[in-house]
């Protein structure tokens, strides 16, 4: 696996022409889902996430919290009444933030290390999980994996080592492992314009085509539907059914930026 040469490591500094060196993180989490970050010294901030058996009264709590039962007041007590059950809140990874959100959560990392992502589901959902490098003076690469699917509790994670950052970090979900959809460069995860797609007919077969707006993420997929309610991925020019009624398509680049439907 290749790697990329950090220069933020003790003793190395940065020589003219050297390409720009991350000095800083952001991971980005869309969907139902609790994030946790786990540093080399077990150091976490984010939502804890249990890992192996649960103890019963710790069930208790995290369902508790989760449904809202338990009050602002409540909290901190529960902490203190059961200190061989970790904080529901850990926020001790320093030059960290932490930021959740209704459908998406931000966490800050503003000193390298090798920090280990984790991600349980709070209910079945589809989750898009974006990593960014920065350097000081610009965003670099953006790791994109796009509509993960998560179940309720079940649990996935990836590694980051800044010191040795991986070509592709590959993201643990269960026994699968999966690749990211897409490695953006700073152009393309600056991108927000959609793909043109069109839909020609010509002697009963239907084409669909897609462009990508200069310097943007790229097409990743198109979609048709020739009943107006069920959409497949298009991949090449294909008949009419005899029962077509409504034909659309539209397009998703590598940032999941939809174009309209045509």
């Amino acid at each position: 696996m290749d790697h990329m040469t950090n220069t933020s490591q003790p003793g190395r500094h940065a020589q003219a022409g050297d390409a720009p060196v991350a000095d800083r993180w952001l991971l980005r989490v869309r969907g139902a889902v609790d994030v946790e970050i786990e540093d080399e010294r077990g150091n976490r901030i984010g939502r804890y996430i249990p890992h192996g058996e649960i103890k019963e009264e710790e069930r208790e709590e995290l369902e508790a919290e989760k449904e809202g039962r338990e009050s602002e007041e409540h909290l901190p007590h529960t902490a203190q009444a059961n200190q061989d059950l970790p904080n529901l809140w850990e926020v001790t990874i320093p030059g960290a933030t932490y930021h959740p959100g209704r459908t998406v959560t931000s966490v800050f990392l503003g000193q390298p290390g090798r920090y280990t992502c984790n991600f349980q589901g709070r209910s079945a959902s589809a989750a898009d999980i974006y990593f960014t490098s920065f350097s000081s003076q610009a965003k670099l690469r953006t790791i994109f994996f796009q509509s993960i699917p998560i179940r309720e509790r079940e649990q996935a994670q990836f590694v980051y080592d800044t010191f040795a950052p991986p070509a592709a970090p590959v993201l643990t979900l269960g026994t699968r492992e999966i690749e990211p959809t897409a490695i953006l460069s700073p152009s393309e995860s600056d991108d927000t314009t959609p793909p043109a797609t069109s839909i020609s007919i010509q002697d009963g077969q239907m084409m669909l085509s897609a462009t990508d707006n200069p310097g943007g993420a790229g097409v990743w997929r198109s979609y048709y539907t020739t009943d107006g309610r069920n959409f497949a991925v298009y991949t090449q020019p294909l008949p009419l059914p005899p029962d077509a009624k409504t034909v659309m398509g539209y397009s998703v680049d590598r940032k999941v930026i939809s174009s309209s439907q045509r």
